[in-house]
C-alpha cells in the first residue's frame, strides 16, 4: 500500500501503475477489469492536464541531454517563468533557458521588456507594422481566419457528427487579443 500512497501523489505511466496495481491485489491475474482506452478523447486521446508542474516534470527529464530548455506560457507572466527558471536552475544551475513568448499575445498591451532574448515571431508585426491596418479595422491580423481555421473546424466537426471535443476556434482564441 505504501507504493500505492507514493503512486498517488505523482504522476506515473500506466505501465508503473500497474505494475503497483498487482501488488497491491496479489498479482496480475487478479486485478479488476478496467478498459484502459476508456479514459480516452472521441478523438483518441489521452486526457492530460497539464500546467507548470507537468511541464517542470518533463523539462528536467531532458535537462541532462538539451542544451536549451524552453518555456512558453498561455499568458505572459515574469512570476510564472521566473519560478521555472528557480525549479530548474535549483537542480540544474547554469542551464540555458527560453521563454518563447507567443505570437498570439497583445504587446501593445502587455509591454514586456528587459529579455536579452525574445522569441516574438510575429511581435513586431502585430506591435508595430501592422498598427495601422489595426486602426483601420483591417482583417489581415486575424490569422487564424486567414489559415482557413474556421474551415477546418466545420469539417472537423462535419466529419465527427459534431462530437469532436477540439477545435481552433472559440472563446480562447488568439484573435480576440488584436
Amino acid at each position: 500500500l505504501a507504493a500505492a500512497a507514493k503512486a498517488s501523489s505523482s504522476l506515473v505511466p500506466i505501465s508503473q501503475a500497474r505494475a503497483i496495481a498487482a501488488k497491491v491485489f496479489g498479482g496480475a491475474d487478479k486485478l479488476p477489469h478496467r478498459s484502459w482506452n476508456a479514459p480516452r478523447t472521441k478523438e483518441g486521446s489521452y486526457h492530460f492536464r497539464g500546467g507548470v508542474a507537468p511541464a517542470l516534470k518533463r523539462v528536467k527529464a531532458f535537462a541532462p541531454y538539451s542544451d536549451l530548455l524552453w518555456l512558453e506560457t498561455k499568458t505572459p507572466d515574469l512570476d510564472q517563468a521566473r519560478g521555472f527558471a528557480g525549479e530548474i536552475h535549483e537542480e540544474f544551475p547554469g542551464k540555458w533557458l527560453v521563454y518563447n513568448l507567443s505570437p498570439s499575445f497583445n504587446w501593445s498591451w502587455h509591454g514586456f521588456n528587459g529579455f536579452v532574448l525574445q522569441l516574438i515571431s510575429l511581435a513586431g508585426l502585430h506591435s508595430t507594422g501592422m498598427r495601422r491596418e489595426k486602426e483601420l479595422g483591417c482583417d489581415v491580423l486575424t490569422h487564424q481566419k486567414w489559415s482557413g481555421a474556421a474551415y477546418t473546424d466545420r469539417m472537423v466537426q462535419a466529419v465527427s457528427s459534431g462530437s469532436s471535443g477540439t477545435s481552433a476556434m472559440g472563446a480562447d482564441n488568439t484573435e480576440h487579443s488584436f
